[in-house]
């Protein structure tokens, strides 16, 4: 296929020479005159013209490259590749349309130096709109990973998802630039070891970057917590808004935002809130003294009563018993767990148990205590008054 290209492209350059030919008898000769670089005026215009014709003739072949390209996706299961069929618009169009102006060059006649050069160009292009598609796939890839069947086996990879497509994106753009390079003739041998040299010197002096580069590396690969989750960090509570590649965002309950540098935080102890299966529910009822023994035992029965009867109670722990007699209640401690599916649920949950609380404890006739002090003043008499 490759050969019966270039015998095409061969037999184009032929044409372009008679075209040339042609040319010259029939244009003005203000137009036959030489140009910058060794290219006649009228193959400038020629090559100004042929931009945007290749561009049009990209455009018109879009749809139908795209139609082949459907019904090849069309008996997979996969639903990315009908999506990346979408995506990949921009670069079919520069694809297409260096392919064109490669074939439509050799209408201009070109000596082989400048021809060189436009053929560089043309590689270069071509280059440009794989390494477009392929970044194209690596967002398609992103974007439907966390849906799929592969990821929701494997729930622990779910935010290392984020993290590849960074640094795939990252080796693409090396890669691409680096074939460039090689299609204009610059070594990329010495490039590599010129790279290699810098790299250690960039190494000494990034060491706190590449500290964080790999805490993120460490962070999504242990997965002690995901995007959304709350968290505990060194004191600091917040949601987590972004895991990147140097730092984590914590979104506070003051709707400020802290970052932590990866490298440290791959070491600081993790409280994550989004992990808990259920809610722990703690309160002390203090009751007054001088209730009877028969009420205390009625409100202890009712609260673990009440508290069973919710169906967001976990049925396994519910706790009601005495507790102490402190200095001015008759304390109840009542512990359970609160199951529901989204954490923001739990302060409803808790104000209904302790609404629940309260009627049990208004049936039962007894009455909350208040935090009180006895004074008991003692005055001593004076000897005149004893001496009587």
């Amino acid at each position: 296929m490759v050969l019966s290209l270039l015998t095409q492209l061969e037999a184009v350059q032929q044409r372009g020479e008679a075209s040339m030919i042609w040319i010259r008898d029939h244009l003005p000769a203000g137009f036959q005159g030489m140009g910058p670089l060794g290219v006649a005026w009228w193959q400038w215009a020629a090559l100004l013209l042929l931009v945007p014709a290749a561009m049009a003739l990209g455009g018109l072949l879009l749809r139908p490259v795209q139609g082949v390209l459907r019904r090849l996706v069309a008996n997979t299961e996969a639903a990315w590749d009908d999506l990346l069929v979408e995506e990949i618009r921009g670069p079919i169009v520069l694809m297409v349309s260096a392919i064109a102006s490669r074939v439509l060059i050799g209408w201009v006649a070109l000596d082989p130096r400048p021809l060189g050069w436009v053929v560089d160009l043309h590689q270069a292009a071509m280059i440009v709109a794989l390494f477009w598609a392929l970044l194209r796939v690596v967002g398609v890839l992103q974007g439907s990973a966390p849906t799929s069947r592969w990821v929701a086996q494997h729930p622990a990879l779910r935010s290392l998802v984020p993290l590849g497509a960074r640094i795939a994106r990252v080796l693409l753009v090396l890669l691409g630039g680096l074939s460039i390079a090689t299609v204009f003739g610059y070594p990329v041998g010495t490039i590599l070891a010129g790279l290699g040299i810098g790299g250690i010197a960039i190494a000494f002096a990034a060491q706190k970057t590449l500290e964080n580069v790999f805490g993120s590396v460490a962070l999504g690969i242990d997965q002690p917590f995901r995007v959304g989750d709350t968290v505990i960090v060194d004191g600091i509570e917040g949601d987590v808004e972004a895991i990147g590649l140097r730092s984590t965002r914590l979104r506070t309950a003051d709707r400020t935002v802290v970052s932590i540098p990866n490298g440290q935080l791959a070491e600081m102890r993790t409280e994550n809130f989004g992990e808990r299966d259920r809610f722990r529910f703690e309160t002390t009822v203090g009751l007054e003294y001088g209730t009877s023994v028969e009420t205390i035992e009625r409100v202890r029965d009712g609260i673990a009563a009440m508290l069973r009867a919710q169906p967001t109670t976990w049925p396994e722990i519910v706790q009601v018993h005495l507790a102490a007699l402190s200095a001015s209640s008759i304390d109840l401690r009542v512990v359970c767990f609160i199951q529901v599916p989204a954490p923001s649920e739990v302060r409803r949950v808790r104000e209904q148990y302790l609404l629940g609380i309260m009627r049990v404890v208004e049936e039962a006739g007894a009455s909350f205590a208040f935090p009180t002090q006895t004074v008991h003043l003692r005055t001593e008499r004076s000897s005149a008054e004893q001496g009587r």
